[in-house]
């Protein structure tokens, strides 16, 4: 009970300052040089970075009613890279806060089991966005509203730590961890 406290409470937190980005004339104008040994792509007007050697693919890790795209290196790779750009008022009828707040809920309820490491919250802002991380072993999820719309970028790699994950999406992003400000965490470990 004291856990699923913990997460309404760092859940409640984190949501209580809004997350959003006024997009019209930034995405663009906000991206920087492309990394070494990255490729630009983009969904609709967002901009992230693949790694060269890596190759698109059909996942069915993808969010319905969202434009989606995978990559990994190779099929046998325990790492994938999701990024899906959801049109909330359009194809889902849902506000930005609202697909945010779902994606963070059903973390929360995939930790059933008390014993499991409980994953790190942060409103962070980059490239003049600002957005969500949540990041635990083998997983990090950020998302970020792009005017009406949502950006989710997933990383998996069960061979990686939570550190390691959100380290990987913020090079995703084209971003280095002295490029962003963290705004404010929230661990559910806390109780």
């Amino acid at each position: 009970m004291k856990k699923a406290l913990a997460y309404i409470l760092s859940l409640c937190l984190l949501l209580s300052a809004p997350v959003y980005a006024d997009t019209a004339d930034l995405p663009f104008a906000s991206i920087p040089d492309t990394p070494p040994g990255m490729q630009a792509c983009s969904i609709e007007d967002f901009v992230y970075f693949i790694w060269d050697d890596w190759s698109e693919f059909e996942s069915d890790h993808s969010m319905k009613k969202a434009i989606n795209k995978a990559y990994h290196l190779n099929s046998e790779a325990p790492e994938q890279i999701h990024v899906s750009y959801i049109d909330c008022f359009e194809t889902v009828k849902l506000s930005p806060d609202e697909i945010m707040s779902y994606v963070i809920l059903y973390t929360i309820m995939s930790h059933t089991n008390s014993d499991a490491e409980l994953p790190v919250y942060e409103q962070i802002r980059l490239r003049n966005i600002e957005g969500m991380m949540v990041s635990e072993n083998g997983t990090a999820i950020w998302m970020s509203q792009q005017g009406n719309d949502v950006v989710c970028i997933i990383l998996d790699n069960t061979d990686l730590s939570g550190p390691e994950c959100r380290s990987k999406v913020l090079h995703v992003l084209g971003v280095t961890e002295n490029q962003i400000e963290i705004i404010q965490t929230g661990n559910t470990n806390i109780l």
